[in-house]
């Protein structure tokens, strides 16, 4: 509720909505949903893990070890109280405790991505460069 008022969450797109409208129904069918206002926490069995991020959206499946091994081997953050299995543990790049994963805050680059300039919109060259 802090973060929805320090910075709201702005539009969502028509695609968004449709998007968390469906994942929605589904936790509410297969698991749970908690939301307010900007914020939707979904509960889901990781049979329906999809790698599909949503406005504000937090999916949670809390029977991980199930996930197949090939989304296991992209997992790349994993924040966790200390009660993660050690396999899950092994499996992620970075480990951190749960509201800590943008602490240092993200820098311009992730996973050989640019990030800042892909939410700036901005065209880079293939050598990173941004275009003039």
């Amino acid at each position: 509720a802090g973060a929805q008022t320090r910075w709201p969450r702005g539009e969502v797109t028509p695609a968004e909505a449709a998007a968390l409208r469906s994942r929605t129904l589904l936790a509410r069918a297969a698991g749970a949903v908690r939301s307010g206002d900007g914020w939707t926490l979904l509960l889901l069995p990781a049979r329906h893990f999809s790698p599909a991020p949503l406005p504000r959206t937090l999916t949670v499946h809390p029977d991980a070890p199930d996930l197949p091994a090939d989304l296991l081997a992209r997992l790349s953050t994993l924040a966790h109280d200390g009660s993660a299995p050690p396999w899950l543990c092994a499996a992620a790049t970075r480990r951190c405790a749960p509201g800590e994963m943008q602490r240092p805050p993200a820098g311009p680059w992730h996973d050989g991505q640019d990030v800042l300039s892909a939410l700036w919109r901005a065209p880079q060259h293939n050598n990173g460069s941004p275009l003039a």
